[in-house]
């Protein structure tokens, strides 16, 4: 099987990090390739910048020339994932609805913690449309974006733990390490909660 990732966000060491955490996690089981946003933002932080991310999946599709068998929107909250269905003639996933789906039966109940603090409501509207609130216990999005995990790794780890246990202490089962940035990150983090990897599902 062959899958195609589309990193939305112009950095193209998001897309490095979110391919090798992609290949290791499904080794042996498919083949994968990512390619990133050849215009749009670093990385999606707002409403603005995820307009215009999810023109970039589009563009980033309307390029690609080989042939695959799914293709992963590789951006937390699916930017274009809805357009790319109505013209990619192969299964399209979303890494936000894909994961929530997975978390939501939990039910001890299951948050987000996500960096961008834009994120906050907008994933709570996402949720709402994908009819995923029966045990959703809200998002805690910290006061940076994905990029601080390269520029600062200390103080985004420590915002991010500081999250999580914030999330935990509101009752949560299950933790979701909501970013691209965070692909294969949740062995660096500790909670009695589980922790689940954007990627991993």
């Amino acid at each position: 099987m062959k899958v195609l990732l589309i990193n939305p966000n112009t950095t193209a060491a998001m897309t490095t990090q979110l391919l090798a955490s992609a290949r290791a996690g499904f080794e042996g089981r498919m083949q994968i390739e990512a390619v990133t946003a050849a215009r749009g933002v670093a990385v999606v932080a707002s409403r603005a910048g995820y307009a215009v991310a999810a023109q970039s999946v589009l563009e980033s599709w309307a390029a690609w020339r080989e042939p695959v068998d799914a293709v992963v929107v590789a951006c937390f909250g699916d930017p274009g994932v809805a357009a790319l269905r109505e013209l990619a003639p192969v299964p399209v996933y979303g890494l936000a609805q894909s994961t929530l789906q997975h978390a939501g039966p939990n039910p001890t109940g299951y948050g987000v913690v996500t960096p961008g603090p834009a994120w906050q409501p907008m994933l709570d509207e996402l949720v709402a449309t994908w009819r995923l609130g029966r045990n959703y216990l809200g998002t805690c999005a910290i006061d940076a974006t994905g990029l601080g995990a390269a520029n600062d790794p200390e103080r985004f780890r420590a915002a991010m733990q500081k999250a999580i246990d914030d999330m935990q202490a509101r009752g949560a089962g299950t933790v979701v390490l909501g970013g691209a940035a965070l692909a294969g990150a949740a062995g660096r983090y500790a909670s009695a909660a589980r922790l689940l990897d954007c990627l991993e599902v």
